[in-house]
């Protein structure tokens, strides 16, 4: 990627921003985990992608007003035990499947760190059931839902937040988000502890690294920024977000 921008990109269109995405390092903390040898190697590669942009940056004419953000859109925490939440509900007798396709169904459940779960029909008894057998199990960690109340912190769920405090509270908002919690393995590395993870039709095993939650390893990621329009030395303790970068760029090409 580096190299088709040097080569291709840059000389013949200039553009006001590019992309460069480096998916490497992700896909081996999928795989491997945190602490792994392949993880290290794909780091240093990708250290080495940024070494080598500084250093491109640093030979154009136009150095002084070229600006680059460096970003992680996330972290990863270490796997520590896998949980089907479609089926510990149909164990309970719930009727979960992945799909409406199934006349059956009462709700659709979504697998990953935060499960996803949609009614097929409003049923607020229903979905305080599947609240009140979800916060019993083991690998519970939290629970969203729509707001009980405009401006509420609080869910419509006993017991919930509010959706908006994700910035997830849409039209198309789950029911029921629940985040996955804590295993009792923190022999990981780290020492960030381990996490549940509803795997779903993904190939990742306990050791390997996922994100999509609430750890605070899944919520740690950088954003360094260095050239034009960036202050030296300077460190914000403010948190902040994907949806932080775009206004930033915006603001750097003098656009409102």
């Amino acid at each position: 990627a580096l190299k088709v921008f040097e080569q291709e990109v840059w000389p013949y269109s200039k553009p006001a921003v590019s992309i460069l995405w480096c998916t490497e390092v992700d896909s081996a903390a999928h795989l491997y985990g945190l602490g792994s040898d392949q993880l290290r190697e794909k780091m240093q590669h990708c250290d080495e992608v940024v070494g080598a942009l500084m250093a491109w940056r640093e030979a154009q004419p136009e150095r002084d007003s070229i600006a680059l953000l460096v970003v992680s859109d996330h972290g990863h925490v270490t796997i520590g035990g896998l949980v089907s939440v479609a089926d510990s509900l149909c164990a309970a007798g719930f009727k979960a499947a992945a799909s409406f396709a199934y006349p059956a169904t009462d709700m659709l459940v979504r697998p990953g760190r935060a499960a996803g779960i949609w009614l097929r029909k409003d049923d607020p008894i229903l979905l305080q059931e599947v609240a009140s057998f979800m916060t019993e199990q083991e690998w519970f960690g939290g629970a969203f839902s729509c707001a009980g109340a405009p401006a509420s912190n609080h869910g419509r769920v006993e017991g919930s937040l509010a959706l908006v405090l994700l910035g997830a509270g849409g039209a198309r908002a789950p029911d029921l988000f629940v985040h996955l919690g804590n295993t009792v393995d923190d022999d990981v590395a780290g020492d960030m502890g381990s996490v549940y993870y509803d795997a779903g039709d993904y190939n990742l095993r306990p050791g390997g690294g996922t994100h999509g939650g609430l750890h605070r390893g899944e919520l740690s990621a950088v954003l360094a920024g260095y050239g034009a329009g960036l202050g030296r030395g300077r460190v914000s303790t403010t948190p902040s977000a994907i949806t932080d970068i775009a206004p930033t760029i915006l603001s750097l090409l003098g656009i409102p």
